[in-house]
C-alpha cells in the first residue's frame, strides 16, 4: 500500500512537471512590418496640425503579393480615414511577417505637436 501511494504521488508530480513545461505560442513582434507601416504613414500637413493625439484602429488584409489592403478604420475624421487608406492601400511590404489572406488589426497614433 505504501508503494502504491509513493508511486501515485511520483506520477502526479511528474505530470505536473510536464504540464507546466508546455510552452505557450510566442507572440510575434512584427518589428520590421511596424517600421514599414510607420514610414508609409509619415504625416501630412493636416495631421501635423492636430491639437491632441489621435489613435486610430486599422484593419488590413495582406494579398499574395505582400500588398496591404485597408479594410476598415475607426477614424472619426473623414480626412484621416482617407489619408490612411491612400497611404497604405496596395503598398508593398518587404517584410514577410504577415500571411496572405489573413486580416490584421493594429493601432496607429498620430501625435499632436
Amino acid at each position: 500500500m505504501k508503494k502504491v501511494l509513493i508511486l501515485s504521488a511520483f506520477a502526479l508530480v511528474m505530470n505536473f512537471g510536464v504540464l507546466s513545461a508546455k510552452e505557450a505560442k510566442p507572440k510575434k513582434n512584427h518589428a520590421a512590418m511596424k517600421q514599414e507601416i510607420s514610414n508609409l504613414l509619415t504625416p501630412f500637413q493636416e495631421i501635423e496640425e492636430l491639437e491632441e493625439d489621435v489613435t486610430v484602429k486599422v484593419k488590413v488584409m495582406m494579398t499574395p503579393k505582400h500588398q496591404i489592403v485597408v479594410l476598415k478604420t475607426n477614424a472619426s475624421d473623414e480626412g484621416m480615414d482617407t489619408y490612411i487608406k491612400e497611404s497604405l492601400n496596395y503598398k508593398m511590404l518587404e517584410s514577410a511577417d504577415l500571411q496572405a489572406g489573413e486580416d490584421y488589426v493594429f493601432t496607429v497614433t498620430f501625435r499632436a505637436e
